[in-house]
């Protein structure tokens, strides 16, 4: 018999298997969605927007694709993991420790540094600035020429 939960067209949140609750798996959604959310973490920490502003311009999903397609392979979870390695601060707050780790974790970094700048630029001008050929040459070459 359904609960009432299910009759109102919501799902269980866990699978039940010999009266025990097991969490459900999660699903390639979720983790897309984990992955958004942590480019908006960065960016906000990089433009000073705070998350609400910028998930609510709709454009995170599109702006996390077009670094995916125009960055080698590896780069932008390399430019997420950095952020994420930053001491724990107030989300997008610029704080003296945070600020001073992130010049030298993020910004300062020959690879990432020019990332990250491109980065701000995308959220304030809406387009995608090409990286210098010298960067190219070191790091590699896009995988793609469009965003999907």
């Amino acid at each position: 018999m359904p609960t009432a939960d299910q009759a109102n067209g919501q799902r269980d949140v866990g699978y039940h298997r010999g009266g025990q609750a097991v969490a459900p798996v999660p699903d390639a959604g979720s983790v897309r969605d984990e992955r958004e959310d942590r480019f908006v973490e960065l960016s906000a920490f990089l433009t000073g927007y705070g998350r609400a502003e910028l998930t609510g311009t709709g454009l995170t999903g599109l702006y996390l694709r077009t670094l995916d397609a125009v960055l080698p392979a590896g780069v932008t979870d390399e430019l997420l993991d950095a952020h994420r390695r930053l001491p724990a601060g107030a989300t997008g707050a610029v704080t003296p420790g945070r600020d001073v780790a992130g010049r030298a974790l993020i910004l300062d970094d020959p690879k990432l540094g020019p990332v990250a700048r491109n980065v701000i630029l995308l959220w304030y001008c809406g387009a995608w600035t090409a990286l210098s050929e010298a960067w190219r040459t070191a790091y590699g070459r896009a995988r793609h020429v469009h965003p999907a």
